[in-house]
């Protein structure tokens, strides 16, 4: 069991709308440094319901979560970013009508056993912080920054947060990357096969032929197997032994048979529902063309 040991790397990134028909729109992720702690307190929303003397059932619903963090510097820039104040020759100036803006964060917890836990909370907003300064005496007292706030169900899709960790059987190192990039609505769509080469129904296919299959987006490369992707003769459903490549950009795969094919005779080329895209979607049916050769 791994234990949460520190913390680091908080980022936002501001919302420009976050509409069901628009989906939710995020600005360019700001790093800022000196993250020293945060703290995230669920609220639900929970009845219980009562019948023969008893608690019949009980129900609850994740409503929002509180946050709370401190940074080394909470600098003027980063308060006028999340506060939605404005700096003018290097003055902040706080209105009493400024409103925070719409924000999502990210960071990351270190775990015990050396990996990692990625967090993004996907909507919320800062409130003013207090300020407080004290003299200094004989003993150093360092002072950092806090910041509160309020995280909630984003408009677009009711996602809230967002979470992946290295030492989990799924963990995908391409979501990680982009972690502090991509901020927008989560990938839902799965991969679909732009092109397959030989083309479906082709005829007259050389013997010496490979089978490509070209998709719309990347795939995650660990679902290049021979349960994913394989050539059957028709004739006899047997699979042709052969090796399989990965190209342009993960977008491609190639199937090169161990040797010549059987003229005259009829290969199915077929892609399995275990390939994934980068965003860990599953094709959403198997494929299956057909080809005759020369």
């Amino acid at each position: 069991m791994a234990l949460k040991i520190g913390v680091k790397s908080f980022t936002y990134a501001l919302i420009s709308a976050d509409t069901v028909a628009g989906g939710t729109i995020y600005g360019t992720p700001v790093a800022v440094p000196g993250l020293n702690s945060i703290k995230l307190s669920s609220k639900f929303d929970q009845q219980n319901y009562f019948a023969d003397n008893v608690l019949y059932d009980s129900m609850s619903m994740l409503g929002f979560y509180e946050v709370e963090l401190t940074l080394a510097d909470l600098d003027l820039d980063t308060q006028a970013a999340l506060l939605g104040h404005t700096i003018t020759g290097g003055v902040i100036q706080r209105l009493a009508a400024d409103q925070p803006p719409y924000v999502a964060i990210a960071f990351v917890a270190l775990k015990s056993n050396g990996k990692k836990r990625y967090t993004r909370l996907l909507k919320g907003r800062f409130f003013v912080p207090d300020d407080e300064n004290a003299t200094r005496e004989d003993k150093i007292k360092l002072a950092d920054g806090t910041l509160k706030g309020i995280f909630f169900a984003r408009v677009s899709d009711d996602a809230l947060v967002q979470q992946t960790d290295e030492d989990q059987a799924n963990f995908n190192s391409a979501t990680a990357a982009a972690w502090f990039t991509a901020f927008g609505v989560a990938d839902s769509t799965p991969p679909s096969i732009s092109s397959v080469t030989p083309a479906n129904s082709a005829t007259s296919v050389a013997v010496g032929t490979t089978v490509a299959w070209v998709f719309n987006e990347a795939l995650q490369p660990t679902c290049m197997t021979k349960d994913n992707f394989f050539l059957v003769k028709d004739s006899d459903g047997s699979i042709v032994a052969g090796t399989l490549a990965l190209s342009n950009g993960n977008k491609t795969v190639t199937f090169t048979p161990s040797g010549n094919l059987t003229a005259a005779a009829v290969y199915r080329p077929v892609v399995g529902t275990g390939v994934k895209d980068l965003a860990g979607n599953a094709l959403a049916a198997q494929s299956v063309t057909k080809f005759t050769c020369a």
